[in-house]
């Protein structure tokens, strides 16, 4: 199982040793690793420094190298030419305006729906009375929605604009269910995205992990030969991969809200001047991992989630290729 490679102290430095990745700090060194062990690097400190044979190696080695600022993805180092398909990506940009295009944005919603439903029902077993009622309505509610998008019609920029009322809709209805079981310590009343600004650290922590997600969806689909930023239902745009966003949606629950919800307890101390103090990264980023790491069955095929996420790009792919139809994953609670 390959790994994620966290520098987040202020003063390390990484390094190589012949075809090991090397983590100093003052001369010491806290971590040596082999090379194809690895399957990404994240910087989230100003203080890292990395060396120019660092850089090769991760390149040799197909490793992304990720930098993180103000809890956002600032860039990246990628190998060149890697996942170079053109006509998939001729087929991706052929088909944005067509039926094909608007069947995978309902799809990408439908699936984050049906993970929202399956999450509250999961909470709900785990309560009793009035609170399970309540847990079980509300996903009946979101199921309900799910399956309306199947009778949204329409011309492309119309439809994806409905969808994306419906999606609304549905995470207003999601987050208050999730509201009312946190701790009120938490402070927790609505979702805020990161330019929200939120000041609690329930939403601080999942704007941190849908951060790193979007950049795992981003290597995948990259790796596979689409195109990041030309997306079904998101608007292309420079700042952000639009399609990542999308094909991110049905891997929210399963991954960043479980890992947040596991975290609560830990939560009080999470936040310093409104940011993740290290302490809480680490504890964020471990949960992150735990359910990356976690063994679930899709399809008929049993792997770690961040398999699935791998094997559902190439399968986007395939849909965009006319090859096959296009399922959202799903954990069943």
């Amino acid at each position: 199982m390959r790994k994620r490679l966290v520098l987040s102290s202020y003063g390390v430095f990484l390094g190589v040793k012949g075809e090991r990745l090397v983590v100093r700090k003052k001369g010491e060194t806290l971590r040596e690793i082999p090379a194809f062990e690895v399957s990404q690097v994240l910087i989230d400190t100003r203080g890292a420094t990395v060396s120019s044979a660092a850089m090769r190696l991760l390149l040799r080695h197909g490793i992304e190298l990720l930098i993180l600022g103000g809890g956002k993805l600032m860039g990246k180092l990628s190998p060149a030419r890697r996942g170079a398909n053109i006509r998939l990506r001729m087929t991706q940009y052929s088909i944005i305006n067509l039926e094909r295009g608007s069947n995978l944005a309902r799809a990408f919603i439908m699936g984050k729906l049906r993970n929202q439903s399956d999450l509250l029902k999961s909470l709900a077993k785990n309560r009793e009375g009035d609170e399970r009622k309540r847990m079980r309505k509300t996903a009946r509610q979101i199921d309900n929605l799910m399956w309306s998008l199947n009778e949204i019609r329409g011309p492309p920029e119309v439809l994806k604009g409905r969808i994306m009322r419906v999606e609304a809709e549905a995470g207003r209805i999601y987050w208050s269910a999730i509201a009312s079981i946190l701790p009120k310590s938490l402070e927790f009343r609505i979702r805020k995205q990161r330019f929200d600004r939120p000041q609690d650290p329930f939403n601080t922590t999942l704007n941190y992990l849908y951060t790193i997600l979007m950049s795992e969806a981003w290597f995948a689909l990259e790796s596979t030969g689409l195109e990041p930023y030309l997306g079904f239902l998101h608007v292309p745009n420079n700042r952000r991969p639009a399609l990542a966003v999308d094909f991110m949606e049905e891997f929210r629950q399963p991954v960043v809200d479980r890992a947040a919800l596991s975290l609560v307890k830990d939560m009080d101390d999470f936040l310093e001047e409104g940011k993740l103090k290290p302490d809480g990264r680490k504890k964020a980023l471990k949960a992150y991992e735990d359910r990356m790491n976690a063994l679930v069955t899709f399809r008929g095929r049993r792997h770690r989630i961040r398999g699935h996420l791998r094997l559902q790009a190439e399968r986007l792919a395939s849909a965009i290729m006319g090859r096959s139809t296009y399922e959202p994953f799903r954990v069943k609670w």
